[in-house]
Formats: C-alpha cells, structure tokens, sequence
C-alpha cells in the first residue's frame, strides 16, 4: 500500500488543492457579526428583564413612602389636634 492510499493521505485534503475554497474573509466578518448580534440580543433581554424587577420594586417603594407620608401626615395632625383641646 503506497503512502498515497493510506487512509490518512487519502482522506485529508491536501492544502495545496484548488478545490477547497479559502475561507472568505466576508463570510467570516458575516459569521462575527451574527455572534455579536445573538449575544447582544442576549444582553438585551437580560437588562430588560432587570429593567422589569426595577420598575416592580420602584413601584412597590413609591407605594411605601405615599403610606408613609399618609401615617405622618395622621400623625401631625392628631398631634395638633391633641395640643390645641389641652388647657
């Protein structure tokens, strides 16, 4: 069996052969692009989701100082109630 008919040196394309086209540096540049993209849109999703939660917790503390402020507010005002029926 001759050294050119060896599984080996049969089967891998040679690097010299016309055949096998060079990796077009366009699909490359396409191929990078299309990898920033998905991992942008990646991104994306996850600060919009943070975004969601934030927006949730602000609401949730808007809510909690608008009570605070209410309990205050009946505070200040049973306690000038208070000290002006006092002799």
């Amino acid at each position: 069996m001759s050294a050119a008919n060896t599984p080996a040196t049969s089967l891998a394309p040679s690097l010299h052969d016309s055949r096998i086209p060079a990796a077009d540096p366009k699909l490359q540049q396409i191929d990078q692009l299309t990898k920033m993209v998905g991992q942008q849109a990646a991104m994306i999703k996850t600060l919009s989701d943070q975004l969601t939660h934030c927006g949730s917790d602000l609401r949730t503390h808007m809510e909690e100082v608008a009570r605070l402020e209410n309990s205050l507010a009946d505070s200040e005002k049973s306690r000038t109630f208070d000290s002006t029926t006092i002799p």
